[in-house]
């Protein structure tokens, strides 16, 4: 079987892990294959990589028993105990949480979600960000560790093509971060956005599924995270802490919507630094020891042009959320300071009382997949829209 038809999935994997955990690593060296005697540490390092290929669910276990064979020191990451690298493992890992965060996304794109779950699972989706961030900080470093440990014993013929490899790594790794970085910020706008929208009532009925199809909230999160309670990493949340953090219900209005508008500013921020990276890097060198795969390759010019619309449509919907937080901060800013959410603390407190004197004189639309005010699949930017009063003659 092979990827896209030019490269077999042991390559393809190879590939990527030479790219982000294993830059110019003898355990990706081609020249392992042609060792065929069982006492030699080659041969067991490409029986171990082949058996990886096949059983990626093992791949901390295989970290362990490659260990040994390129004798790989524990390194300190800030000052902590001093651990392993795992690089397969977290590789796998790496590769998970893309999977979880791309399947919470994809909710967004088909409609699975009712409007009034959008907060916590927006919230949901840059908790897995956050997640997935602080795992690659980790792997930046035991990158960085490796590096300079190799510094001194690399001989000065491959010292040139080693730092290229190790570079193309840490370029990767700011790619993968700063578009995180840009998903994590949106996410957080948008569930103060809807925090707020749901806090005054603005969400029309006609958006909020019945209340007897759930009996509780915390039986609607049950059977929504039903699909990732099974993962053991990273760890299901308990919904009191889902609830506490989804809701913000010890923040006032005030400061979400401050939170709100510094979110969506590093968002776009975010979203203008991946569109001038571009799709691709420049240099075309792979960080595999050994011969490179020279098989065809897959046209380059419709991708780049797919990916160049997604990022300037999620960059439009994120215009599109700074003007509807813009909207709401008018209205909000002019209203009576009667009407004001105040927190203190009690549970009785966290929900502003659902009464038609506290609702702003706005309108909230929530587009729909394929109307002209949905941006992008997977940012539902409700359309906020001051209502003028009817003045008497």
């Amino acid at each position: 079987m092979r990827v896209l038809g030019s490269k077999s999935i042991k390559q393809f994997c190879f590939d990527d892990l030479a790219d982000l955990v294993l830059p110019w690593s003898t355990l990706l060296d081609k020249r392992n294959e042609e060792v065929e005697m069982p006492s030699d540490p080659r041969f067991q390092i490409a029986k171990y990589m082949e058996t990886f290929v096949k059983r990626v669910a093992q791949a901390e276990g295989i970290d362990g028993h490659l260990r040994p064979l390129i004798s790989e020191p524990a390194i300190n990451l800030h000052g902590e105990e001093a651990i392993y690298a795992y690089p397969l493992g977290s590789w796998v890992y790496h590769q998970k949480l893309r999977q979880l965060r791309l399947l919470l996304q994809l909710g967004f794109e088909l409609s699975i979600y009712s409007p009034e779950e959008l907060p916590g699972l927006y919230w949901y989706l840059s908790h897995i960000c956050a997640t997935h961030l602080s795992h690659l900080d980790r792997i930046r470093s035991c990158v960085e560790a490796e590096y300079q440990r190799g510094t001194v014993d690399t001989a000065q013929e491959n010292k040139i093509e080693r730092k290229r490899a190790f570079d193309r790594t840490f370029k990767i790794l700011q790619r993968h971060s700063t578009e995180l970085g840009a998903i994590d910020a949106f996410a957080l706008a948008l569930n103060a956005l809807f925090i707020l929208i749901l806090r005054y009532d603005l969400l029309p009925s006609t958006y909020l599924s019945s209340s007897k199809r759930y009996s509780s909230e915390s039986l609607r999160y049950e059977l929504r995270m039903k699909p990732f309670f099974s993962v053991s990493l990273p760890e299901p949340l308990p919904f009191e802490f889902f609830e506490k953090e989804a809701t913000l219900s010890e923040s006032s209005d005030e400061l979400v919507l401050d939170r709100a508008l510094a979110a969506v500013a590093e968002a776009r921020k975010a979203l203008e630094q991946c569109l001038a990276d571009g799709p691709f890097l420049d240099s075309g060198i792979s960080g595999t020891k050994g011969e490179q795969d020279k098989e065809g390759t897959v046209p380059l010019a419709s991708l780049k042009e797919d990916w160049i619309k997604d990022v300037k449509d999620s960059l439009r919907a994120c215009i599109a959320t700074s003007i509807a937080i813009g909207t709401f901060k008018k209205a909000y800013t002019a209203k009576p300071a009667s009407l004001s959410t105040r927190r203190k603390g009690k549970s009785d407190d966290i929900q502003p009382a659902r009464s038609p004197s506290r609702r702003l004189n706005l309108s909230v639309e929530v587009p729909q997949i394929g109307s002209k005010d949905r941006w992008h699949d997977w940012w539902i930017v409700p359309k906020i829209s001051e209502i003028l009063p009817i003045r008497g003659n």
